[in-house]
């Protein structure tokens, strides 16, 4: 993690600037505590008011569009009272609770929060990234690994319809997984 380098500035500056740091700090970090009770108090309540109150409800009480609290709600179901996530940024937390945030950039940015490193909107999107990658690598190898299965199960049995005469099915069979004329057995 990079610091600011309060030497740059007036000596009193920085004090002031090193104190206003702190407060910002602890106010970020309850207000990630405070999006998850939010999101569990919204939670409970779209329970208990049933369908067609909730969002007359929020929108009476709140001025609350239903967006902003599923965001609210979404973030409470994944992550609970996790003490794990208090000091990730709300908008972080907004983030990895998306349903489009793979389970495993989730793992991987509450693991490196409670390892003590800062997790950013950029981090995030590079785990995003990366996990995508490597999930187009792993289906890829996967297609290719049971494409090459099922070419030596279709080969054995072309090796027995050939055996049989069988010359037309073999003949579009071969076809079919790019070979272009039977093989004579």
């Amino acid at each position: 993690m990079t610091t600011f380098d309060y030497s740059l500035v007036p000596v009193e500056t920085g004090d002031a600037a090193r104190k206003a740091a702190d407060r910002i700090n602890t106010r970020l970090r309850n207000a990630s505590k405070d999006i998850i009770a939010v999101g569990r108090d919204l939670a409970e309540q779209k329970e208990k008011l049933g369908h067609g109150h909730f969002l007359n409800w929020i929108a009476v009480e709140f001025n609350m569009s239903e967006r902003t609290a599923r965001n609210f709600m979404s973030v409470f179901h994944k992550f609970g009272e996790s003490a794990k996530v208090a000091d990730l940024r709300p908008s972080v937390l907004y983030v990895l609770s998306a349903a489009s945030t793979p389970p495993e950039v989730r793992e991987q940015a509450i693991e490196r929060a409670a390892a003590g490193e800062t997790v950013t909107l950029d981090d995030i999107k590079v785990m995003k990234a990366e996990c995508v990658a490597e999930r187009k690598t792993e289906k890829c190898t996967s297609v290719t690994i049971e494409n090459t299965q099922k070419a030596v199960q279709l080969k054995s049995l072309f090796g027995a319809w050939n055996a049989a005469g069988d010359k037309a099915r073999l003949k579009f069979l071969l076809n079919v997984i790019g070979e272009t004329s039977p093989r004579a057995t």
